[in-house]
């Protein structure tokens, strides 16, 4: 379910200073939804408030565009391992966990490439593809 007005978002002022001029243009919302055919928003807050998983989908293959849930390959790896930015660390951990068998992209990862995180002998690692 999608929410309007700015005001009704808690957020740092650094991030009211930045968005409050372009405040007309944004919808905010608090729930998943389709922007379009074959592009999805998850809402998956616990790194930071309002964090959005981007799903690209077409002709029953999948990629998520994680943006900041992730900030190392290495979250993958370790299931539990958090990052000083969590700002609620158990659900985010829970939604690194949930994301983690789809085909994945984060601004964050080397040469932001797209890959998997694969299991070998118990241990998850993550897959440039």
């Amino acid at each position: 379910m999608r929410q309007g007005g700015w005001a009704r978002s808690p957020a740092p002022p650094g991030a009211v200073a930045k968005l409050t001029p372009v405040e007309g243009q944004l919808e905010l919302f608090d729930a998943d939804f389709t922007l379009a055919p074959g592009i999805d928003a998850l809402h998956l807050p616990g790194h930071t408030p309002g964090t959005t998983v981007y799903v690209l989908s077409s002709g029953g293959r999948r990629a998520l565009l994680l943006g900041d849930v992730v900030h190392s390959v290495v979250q993958f790896g370790e299931r539990d391992w958090q990052v000083v930015w969590d700002i609620d660390p158990a659900p985010a951990c829970a939604v690194r966990n949930r994301i983690a068998d789809d085909l994945l992209v984060a601004a964050h990862f080397p040469g932001m490439r797209f890959g998997r995180v694969l299991t070998d002998g118990g241990e998850r690692r993550f897959a440039a593809v």
